[in-house]
């Protein structure tokens, strides 16, 4: 057995380290109550965000990428690294007061989720399957991935675009699984160049150009499995130092999109607004709040649950928070279809006040780590069969997609990864099948009846003694389309 964290401090340590963070949230906000308009403070509590954001990413898991980790860089990329833009550019959408808030209120979250997950425990050691899983598993991806290119290609998937990107979405990350988590592959090695490639393809072929996080959320999963193979704190911080690169990639990718539109519609824009917007909106929040906005009390976080009924039902249904949101972010556009991100801590403050911070940070903690665990059970049993190696895609698929929770909450989320189960579900069975062919071939190779260990014994008057034209063979052969169609599953469900 392993201790996930071994490498790290012990609990005191950590309620040292924890305490000493939340003192400077606290001396931080204590000082935003002097001077409510100070944009500097909004700077340094921004910077504080970050800092703590990079500090968990790199700390927790080792070399491995953990849930827990992406959930605190998300955060600091939605609320920290925002917050600074808008207090030096002095955006005049918000108050420098509320700015502040959200700030410190995001930073909170933070911490308190941090240091609620942070904790020793055990889990099993990762156990590489075998080669003929592996190619199975490769090849299932590949094939997969290549039947909706040609599909996208051939204009077949207009009328479902979404079902088919979150098809490839699940069909590259079986892929990357498949190719990479082995034993014996090197970092740089032509199947981490097919995993880059197929990336792309999905980036090229299937986003539409809208939902980056989308993006996002299949690097993310990339990268879950790949320091599941190399564990090397070397590549989180490789993966820190791109991130400015990755941020300018995406703002380029989206002007580009916006242009492709309409000529000019990027005039004016950054290109990284549905990630600057969040902690607006999230400021905002908290005016109106201060001003009499109601709680929701928990009622929009049955959105997701209420949305399978007709609608008829339950007419006044609580709608996902973006655009619950609208309401009073653009009034003029509510019921447009329009929407807005709050990132998870705001989702807290809307439905319970700043009390949520308090109630969101251990469940938030607990998710991260659940998945977290799942990951690593699944990364644990991969060395039996197929179906623990489909079991691990599934898991990286739900981690990857948690900076989508910290963007604008539970119901992004879960209907985004919903979308991406069923491609894996279909192989989980197609694994399962192939388990039970695998059990019944292992059962007739080793069972010998009475009857056939006589057959096989040569008697004096058969044809086993070298007499022609006495006895009979006992073997029965099976028809043409028996021998095809069982050459079409082993050739399916086996390497």
């Amino acid at each position: 057995m392993q201790v996930e964290g071994a490498q790290r401090a012990p609990v005191s340590g950590r309620a040292i380290e924890c305490a000493a963070w939340l003192i400077l949230v606290a001396g931080l906000a204590l000082a935003k109550s002097f001077v409510p308009d100070s944009q500097n403070l909004n700077i340094a509590a921004g910077a504080t965000s970050v800092a703590f954001g990079v500090r968990v990413f790199l700390g927790h898991g080792g070399g491995q990428v953990t849930i827990l980790g992406l959930a605190n860089v998300a955060l600091a990329l939605f609320v920290g690294f925002p917050g600074i833009y808008h207090a030096v550019t002095e955006d005049n959408r918000v108050t420098a007061e509320y700015l502040g808030l959200a700030i410190l209120a995001g930073l909170t979250l933070q911490v308190l989720t941090a240091f609620t997950g942070w904790r020793r425990r055990p889990v099993p050691a990762p156990q590489f399957p075998a080669r003929e899983v592996s190619s199975w598993m490769t090849r299932w991806g590949a094939g997969l991935l290549l039947v909706l290119v040609a599909a996208e290609w051939a204009g077949l998937t207009s009328s479902f675009r979404g079902l088919t990107e979150s098809a490839a979405f699940a069909a590259t990350v079986a892929l990357t699984v498949g190719l990479i988590y082995r034993p014996t592959i090197r970092i740089v090695s032509w199947q981490t160049a097919a995993v880059l490639l197929a990336v792309l393809a999905y980036t090229e072929v299937f986003h539409t150009g809208g939902g980056r996080l989308r993006i996002v959320a299949l690097v993310c999963a990339v990268g879950i499995v790949a320091t599941m193979t190399w564990p090397r704190r070397a590549l989180k911080r490789l993966a820190i130092l791109g991130v400015p690169l990755a941020l300018y990639v995406l703002a380029q990718y989206r002007l580009d999109y916006q242009e492709s539109i309409a000529y000019g519609a990027s005039a004016g824009r950054t290109g990284l607004e549905s990630m600057l917007v969040p902690v607006i909106a999230f400021a905002r929040l908290l005016e109106e709040q201060a001003q009499g906005w109601p709680l929701a009390w928990g009622w929009n976080l049955l959105s997701v649950p209420l949305s399978f009924l007709p609608a008829g039902w339950l007419p006044n249904a609580p709608q996902a928070l973006g655009y619950e949101l609208v309401a009073f972010y653009a009034p003029e556009r509510y019921g447009s279809g329009f929407s807005v991100a709050a990132t998870a801590a705001g989702e807290a403050v809307y439905n319970f006040g700043l009390l949520g911070i308090l109630l969101a940070a251990p469940v938030l903690a607990w998710l991260c780590n659940f998945i977290d665990r799942r990951v690593r059970l699944a990364a644990a049993g991969a060395g039996a069969d197929r179906v623990a190696l489909v079991r691990l895609a599934v898991w990286a698929t739900f981690g990857g997609a948690i900076a989508d929770l910290a963007w604008n909450g539970w119901h992004v989320f879960v209907t985004r990864t919903l979308t991406r189960l069923p491609l894996l579900g279909g192989l989980a069975i197609v694994a399962l099948a192939a388990r039970g062919l695998d059990r019944r071939t292992a059962s007739s190779s080793t069972r010998t009846t009475p009857a056939e260990t006589q057959a096989s014994t040569p008697r004096p008057g058969t044809a086993n003694d070298g007499r022609p034209g006495r006895g009979r063979s006992r073997s029965r052969s099976r028809s043409p389309g028996r021998q095809w169609a069982t050459g079409v599953s082993r050739m399916l469900l086996e390497d």
